[in-house]
């Protein structure tokens, strides 16, 4: 049997073929750490960022294609012995009285540029420039 008469006999019993991916680990970044987003843009486009450095792939089709993406930037990273500075900041937030403004607006201190993740929470890194936003206080 071909796969193209596989695929009519599936087709003829409700069922849609698809191919099935082996199971990829991800590396750990360049920076060391093993925390690491799945970004996925509308349109389906994916990429991944490490949570402690900032540093990601470029935009990919599919999410198996991120994983591989991931691996190969960070082995590439690697073997240029790139050295990826973790900045630190602090969020930069406009005084307001309103509580549903929480979150809206922040400004990194790193970059200066303005977060617009519109969420109640307050995000740990800013997604301009990564910096990770662990500085003591919260200007105002």
């Amino acid at each position: 049997m071909t796969l193209e008469e596989l695929k009519a006999e599936a087709k003829k019993h409700g069922y849609k073929l698809t191919k099935e991916y082996p199971y990829i680990s991800l590396a750990p970044c360049v920076c060391g750490s093993i925390s690491r987003i799945l970004w996925s843009i509308p349109g389906h486009m994916h990429y991944y960022q490490c949570k402690g450095c900032g540093f990601r792939t470029g935009l990919v089709k599919t999410k198996h294609e991120a994983k591989l993406k991931w691996n190969e930037c960070v082995e590439n990273a690697r073997k240029e012995k790139a050295v990826v500075e973790v900045k630190h900041g602090k969020w930069l937030i406009p005084l307001t009285d309103e509580p549903w403004r929480k979150g809206y607006f922040c400004k990194c201190s790193v970059c200066n540029k303005i977060n617009n993740r519109r969420t109640v929470t307050i995000p740990n890194f800013c997604e301009n420039c990564g910096a990770i936003m662990d500085k003591k206080e919260i200007t105002k």
